[in-house]
């Protein structure tokens, strides 16, 4: 299976920012909403849940398809799959906690899922930065995907340029 880029760089970690910091937000939220309860506070929760779930089925698939092209190397693999499945756990709680707000249970229940969700969110990250630090997946140079075909935009070089220009500091004439 291929491994998906986006301007020169894996799409996978760049996707995973929308939904962990919608569900953290969402979780928040709910925080919020019990301390000092407010449909609004009720509103955002679950407006933000909704953002984050289904940012997290986009991201999954690039990273199941990260996952597919891991070598078959028992550690990377294993490291992989704790990784997606504590997601899928943290996509469980999220749609049992929209559930929930959309039957306007109690508090009580979205709190308890909000701090699962929070936690398995920060296990799952852990999960996937030893994949990045320890296993040196998609780390240029370094990587383990390296011989796999990739799924890119035609105009990846370009956006890979544009990116790389921004990045750059103007010189002190231009400044």
């Amino acid at each position: 299976m291929p491994r998906v880029t986006f301007a020169g760089h894996p799409l996978h970690p760049i996707l995973v920012t929308l939904p962990i910091g919608m569900l953290i937000f969402g979780s928040g939220m709910d925080f919020f909403a019990a301390a000092a309860p407010d449909s609004r506070r009720d509103y955002a929760a679950q407006a933000a849940h909704v953002a984050g779930l289904g940012s997290a089925l986009v991201s999954a698939v690039a990273g199941v398809l990260d996952w597919t092209s891991l070598p078959r190397d028992r550690d990377l693999r294993r490291t992989g799959t704790i990784h997606g499945l504590l997601n899928l756990a943290v996509v469980g709680a999220t749609t049992w906690n929209i559930a929930a707000h959309r039957r306007q249970e109690n508090r009580a229940l979205t709190c308890a899922l909000s701090a699962f969700t929070i936690a398995g969110l920060f296990v799952s990250s852990w999960y996937g930065a030893s994949l990045i630090y320890e296993g040196g997946v998609r780390v240029k140079g370094v990587d383990a995907l390296a011989d796999s075909p990739e799924i890119k935009p035609r105009s990846d070089r370009a956006l890979q340029d544009a990116f790389g220009r921004l990045a750059k500091p103007l010189p002190p004439s231009a400044a």
